[in-house]
């Protein structure tokens, strides 16, 4: 129930975004847009970036998931998000399947992501 209800009030906040947006459009424009529900899917919701702890380290608001502990690890170098029952799985099994997203940010620091 509480999923619908979330699922609801996001939708209602895109909805209010999208036509807000098409009020102050001038009306030639409007009828070169894609659809109403393109547009819809297109809007996402911008979240405001929670700051490092002093040690610049991650803050406890992002370690942790409704199911509790989800940090495995973090060192200055690398953090390694797991969950303990994923962390049993993946030791039980016989063999591991990984991808690499190798990229270089604007502030040229190295970012590399392995999912296992």
């Amino acid at each position: 129930m509480k999923q619908n209800v979330g699922l609801l009030t996001q939708t209602n906040s895109r909805v209010l975004i999208l036509h807000g947006a098409l009020r102050i459009m001038p009306l030639s424009a409007v009828g070169d847009l894609p659809t109403d529900d393109t547009l819809l899917r297109t809007i996402q919701r911008q979240k405001k970036p929670v700051p490092l702890g002093s040690n610049s380290r991650l803050p406890d608001a992002l370690k942790k998931t409704d199911r509790g502990e989800f940090v495995l690890y973090e060192s200055n170098d690398m953090i390694i998000f797991m969950c303990e029952s994923n962390l049993q799985a993946l030791i039980n099994c016989k063999y591991w399947f990984a991808d690499r997203i190798f990229s270089v940010r604007q502030d040229d620091v190295l970012c590399e992501v392995y999912s296992v």
